[in-house]
């Protein structure tokens, strides 16, 4: 299951963790006239459930945080087109409880999907991960793969085993968090995100999207409170004071004016990071923005194509919904049905 707010998020009646093991099988020359009529069938359900389901998903993240999904994406049309491809590519995974049916019945979901719910990791459920038919410790690639309905894909990984997911408290710095929980940068725990004036630090008890924790010490807590969510609002960059901006609608808090500046999306090969003279700059469409150690602005590398050489550290980062897959040399690959081992 994914955790990071925007990090890869994916089709939750699928349960998508990140790789694939298998696939459908051509038919064999002794199949009748209708059992390739149904095949074909089944193959055209898969495919507009796909679709549905891809578009839902790509119009709540532009609905949601417009600003994140463009830095994530090249254009919403990309986002559908691979989208899609990854659900087609799930529904063909073995033991998989996901269907054409499922798949669309989380897509007509999204349609009324809170963005709270959206940003918290908390979808609905009919976009819950289906029961699968691999045990514990079996390789998997997608969470309705297996009977508890998580595949826990490690960093670096094409392929996962079948387990439940982190829960609060417990570690995420190699699988992902449950439902409803956020994997802190600082600590690589999973915590729940505090709402509106829940108590909150910057190292391990993290905000809600659109609230910044405000107040806190090394022997006090904060509250969290409402992010600056226009430009010119006034903020505090350090948040000791006052909110820090709304991330989500591309913003941030320039130190010498103290009010919130939107952040501009740039191409690969621009400058990026603190401009100077409260102007700040994101790579558009999955880029990186390499900074070296000790600057405050870098220059933004795009996104590595499928089967190109990555580095999610320093970057290129890989174009979603592919991973950064290898121990030392590490290229950038899409779920496949090879990724797992024979039989998983």
């Amino acid at each position: 299951m994914t955790s990071p707010r925007f990090a890869l998020l994916l089709i939750g009646s699928l349960g998508v963790a990140s790789g694939a093991c298998g696939g459908k099988t051509s038919l064999p020359s002794s199949t009748t006239e209708g059992d390739a009529q149904s095949s074909g069938d089944a193959l055209a359900e898969d495919d507009a459930a796909c679709t549905a389901a891809a578009s839902a998903q790509c119009q709540l993240e532009w609905k949601c945080s417009a600003f994140d999904a463009q830095a994530k994406w090249t254009d919403q049309a990309t986002c559908v087109a691979r989208t899609k491809a990854l659900c087609l590519t799930s529904l063909a995974a073995p033991s998989t409880g996901a269907t054409a049916a499922s798949v669309q019945a989380c897509a007509v979901a999204r349609a009324s999907e809170a963005c709270a719910d959206f940003f918290a990791n908390d979808p609905p459920a009919a976009c819950l991960p289906q029961v699968g038919g691999l045990a514990d410790g079996q390789p998997c690639a997608f969470d309705a793969q297996c009977a508890s309905a998580s595949c826990r894909v490690a960093k670096g990984s094409a392929c996962g085993t079948c387990g439940a997911p982190a829960k609060a408290g417990q570690s995420c710095a190699s699988y992902g968090c449950d439902r409803g929980l956020e994997c802190v940068a600082a600590t690589q725990l999973c915590q729940p995100p505090g709402a509106a004036s829940a108590p909150c630090d910057d190292t391990g008890t993290p905000c809600a999207a659109g609230l910044s924790c405000v107040g806190a010490t090394a022997t006090r807590a904060g509250s969290c409170q409402t992010a600056g969510a226009s430009v010119g609002a006034s903020c505090d960059p350090t948040g000791k004071t006052a909110p820090r901006c709304a991330a989500i609608d591309g913003l941030r808090c320039a130190a010498i004016t103290r009010q919130c500046a939107s952040v501009a999306l740039v191409a690969a090969g621009e400058p990026c990071g603190d401009l100077g003279h409260g102007k700040f700059a994101d790579c558009a469409a999955g880029g990186t923005c390499r900074i070296a150690t000790g600057s405050l602005q870098g220059t933004c590398v795009a996104a590595a194509a499928d089967g190109a050489a990555c580095d999610p550290t320093s970057g290129p980062d890989c174009a979603a919904p592919a991973r950064c897959v290898g121990a030392t040399s590490t290229t950038c690959q899409l779920p496949s049905a090879s990724a797992c081992p024979a039989g998983g």
